[in-house]
Order: structure tokens, then sequence, then C-alpha cells
């Protein structure tokens, strides 16, 4: 059960087409469909999915990341003959596309779609606050259409370590083994090959953890303050590189379909974000860069609910199920 509830607004009368032309930058499509292409079909579909008014979803995306949003709302004919209004797809981005841009995809107004869903920051405009935005209306979407948890893909450059040090746990059942294996073996492979230069102790507690044995294992070494030294970047960058070989020998005791070259190229990649941020590459950001991972947040866990919301700068829409508000913290985006 859930230890959260929405505070959003249910609606409580149909949706006529002046709803979606109050919101200038909200639009609303239907694809693929064997009713009328009219705006009275897209709207009957739009009552018998979603509980909100199209308003309601668009102020949550301002209200979170603070600017103006341009939100337009799919609805997509499922495959194999199922429902016409199997899918909600929402396609959101800032203003011309200049900070972010991002999809999300829920089958039957509910359970998101990971496959149908992403969130791209333009690398200038990374570092501000914008991943930890998205997380947050996710989670916040998510719960109001009536889920008990979330489950997504903890990903692409920075994906993997910003979920990880935000206290998201991993999902871990039993289908997830596989994957959570492989991981093991890169995070792994990418500590053996900087070992020499970092202290014994964080090789042998991020060594620790890097098993992912336990959900919570990923937030403890995203956690760590170690740092990789600028002189492992150097290395990388030789044509007769010491890690680079040392993936070498890893990768040859322990086959992996990651290219020795390829895991080069992220791991210098991530120096040079650390290095547009004016900061220090820390030990966990060059473990996880370019990783994924699953995450599962569950709303019936209150403590880690208030852990994420914590990190999340607090949570804008949900309310504990005792009616108690949490309160909201200064935002960070």
């Amino acid at each position: 059960m859930s230890a959260y509830r929405s505070t959003l607004p249910r609606r409580t009368r149909p949706i006529e087409a002046a709803d979606f032309a109050r919101a200038g930058s909200l639009t609303v499509h239907a694809n693929s469909f064997s009713v009328p292409d009219s705006m009275d079909g897209e709207l009957n579909v739009w009552n018998r999915t979603i509980p909100f008014l199209p308003q309601t979803v668009q102020k949550l995306y301002e209200d979170i990341f603070q600017t103006d949003i341009n939100l337009e709302i799919h609805f997509l004919k499922e495959h194999h003959n199922k429902p016409v209004d199997g899918f909600f797809a929402l396609n959101v981005s800032s203003p011309d596309d200049v900070e972010f841009k991002g999809s999300v995809k829920f089958l039957d107004g509910r359970k998101l779609d990971q496959d149908g869903s992403s969130f791209e920051v333009v690398p200038n405009k990374r570092g501000n606050g914008l991943g930890k935005a998205w997380l947050k209306s996710m989670v916040e979407l998510t719960l109001a259409f009536g889920n008990e948890d979330l489950k997504f893909q903890a990903a692409s450059e920075n994906g993997s370590f910003t979920w990880g040090k935000a206290g998201v746990p991993m999902d871990m059942a039993p289908e997830k083994g596989e994957k959570r294996a492989n991981l093991s073996k890169m995070v792994i492979g990418r500590l053996e090959a900087i070992r020499p230069y970092i202290s014994s102790s964080d090789y042998h507690t991020a060594r620790a953890m890097a098993r992912f044995t336990m959900k919570h294992d990923i937030n403890r070494l995203a956690a760590m303050t170690a740092v990789v030294p600028v002189a492992v970047l150097e290395d990388l960058q030789k044509a007769e590189s010491a890690v680079g070989q040392r993936f070498t020998e890893f990768y040859a005791l322990h086959p992996s379909q990651n290219l020795v070259e390829g895991e080069k190229l992220h791991l210098v990649r991530a120096f040079e974000t650390a290095a547009i941020q004016r900061r220090e590459l820390s030990l966990p950001r060059f473990l996880l860069s370019y990783t994924s991972w699953d995450a599962r947040i569950d709303f019936g866990k209150e403590t880690e609910m208030e852990t994420i919301g914590a990190y999340l700068g607090g949570w804008k829409t949900i309310e504990p199920v005792n009616g108690q508000l949490v309160p909201e913290l200064v935002p960070s985006c």
C-alpha cells in the first residue's frame, strides 16, 4: 500500500476543446485511431484515460521545472489490436529546446513504459538540477495515476550515478539478476583498471559495494566522496595506456560485450564533463558513468520516499496518507 498520495485535483467534468486552447504551449494529438479525425475524438480518448484536466499536467511540469514548458500529449494505438487508448505519451521540452527535452509513456494511463521514456539535457545546461526536476515529475505523475511504484532505467551519462546518489534503490527482482551481474562486472573492471591510482581503503570499500547484492549497495557506492586523480585521464589519453592495458587484461579473464576502447572513451568523457562543471571527478561518477541499472521507487516505503524527496528538493504534489504535508525544501533546480 502506498504511504503517499497525490494532491493533484481530479477532474469533475468532461474535458473540452477550450481546455487545450487555454494553455498555448499545450497540444494534443491522436495517432492511428479508427475514430473521426476531430477534436471530439481526441477528447473522448482523453476522457477515458486521464483523471486530470490538461492544465493540471501542464502546471505540474511548470511548477517543478520553474520555467515555461512545451507539452505535447499523444494517444497512440496499442500494438496487436489492443485498446486504442493503450498509450498515453507526454513529450516535454523547454522553450525552443534550449535546455532539455524528454518523453514519458504510460500504458493504459498507468503503467510506465521504460522504452518510451527518456530525458536529455543539453551539455552546457547539465549540473543545474534539471535531472532532479525530471525524476520528481516522474514520481509525482506516476503516483497521481494510482501506481504503487515507479520502475525505470537509471542510465545514460550521469543518470546511473545521480539516481544512486538520490537514494533510489535497485530493483532486486530475480529476473533482473543478469543485468545486475553485468553492471557489477563493468564497475569492477573500471575499479581494477585504476587500482594503482586510488587508496587501498577506497578500493576495498567500492569493491564490496560493486557486487550489488543488496538494493542499497548502489546508493552506498554513489555516496562515496573519493576522487579519481587527473593522472588517470592523462594515462587514458596515451597511445600506450596502462589503464587501457589493465582493461584488456580484465576483460580477457571476464568476457564482456564492452569493448576496451569504448570504455576508455566513456571515461575520458566523464573527466571532460567534470572539467566543464569545474569539479573533480569523483570515484562513483567514474565507476557509474555511461552505465545503467533497473531502479524501483516503492511508494509504500516512507523512509525511502523521504530520502529521495529531500535530495530532489521536496515533493510538490505529494503528501503522506495521514494527511500531513511533507515540508518542501528550497528548490535546487
